[in-house]
């Protein structure tokens, strides 16, 4: 009996030695992976910014990283945690300058081309208004339209004055009657890209006298 008892309490001890031993690999990776987190990714958005002493120090970090993890040495990542911050922040405010810059300059040249285009646009409206006439001749004084821009596109917003009982029903007459003008339309596209209007268009509405669609094509 006391041998038992004594076989029990040696496995007992045993196992919590290598329990103890567990507990300590266990940690050791816990610790391990909360440096290496720490440290996060070692990267600059621009590393054409980096003047070559830098690039090469740069280099060195993210090797030291790597090396420590899997040396599984936390206080060579804590090092390098820190070497990284201080060798980040003044290169990444440098940086942040160079991309604000260079992001004033692509929205100064985005509200020039679409100055350009608006007014490219409105010399196109001018012509296009030339002709409108053509368009309602035969309306009777039962449609407007008006001429306008949407971005690179020639709208051509036809309204009705009056009711139209059934729009399903007009959709077949105005499908034809905007397939006559198709020609006027899609030169009105080649002046466009003759004028260097990027991806232009002609799009022709008719709508209801609320402003609901009744039937719209899209000339490209």
């Amino acid at each position: 009996m006391k041998k038992t008892v004594s076989i029990v309490i040696a496995l007992c001890v045993m196992a919590s030695m290598f329990a103890g031993c567990e507990s300590a690999e266990a940690k050791l990776e816990k610790e391990v992976e909360a440096a290496y987190g720490q440290i996060g990714s070692i990267y600059f958005s621009d590393e054409n910014a980096l003047e070559p002493d830098e690039l090469v120090r740069f280099n060195e970090l993210k090797q030291e990283k790597e090396r420590a993890y899997r040396e599984k040495d936390v206080a060579a990542l804590n090092a390098v945690n820190a070497d990284w911050e201080n060798f980040r922040i003044p290169i990444q405010s440098r940086i942040d300058e160079i991309e604000a810059e260079r992001s004033r300059l692509e929205e100064e040249e985005r509200l020039r081309e679409e100055e350009e285009v608006r007014e490219k646009m409105k010399t196109i409206i001018e012509l296009a208004q030339s002709v409108a006439d053509v368009l309602t001749a035969f309306s009777f004084g039962t449609l407007d339209l008006s001429i306008t821009s949407r971005g690179s596109s020639l709208v051509y917003t036809f309204k009705y004055l009056i009711d139209v009982p059934d729009a399903n029903a007009a959709k077949a007459g105005l499908e034809m009657s905007v397939g006559l003008f198709a020609d006027t339309y899609k030169g009105f596209v080649e002046e466009m890209k003759s004028a260097g209007i990027p991806s232009p268009s002609v799009v022709v509405e008719y709508r209801d006298k609320t402003g609901s669609m009744i039937y719209s094509r899209e000339f490209k």
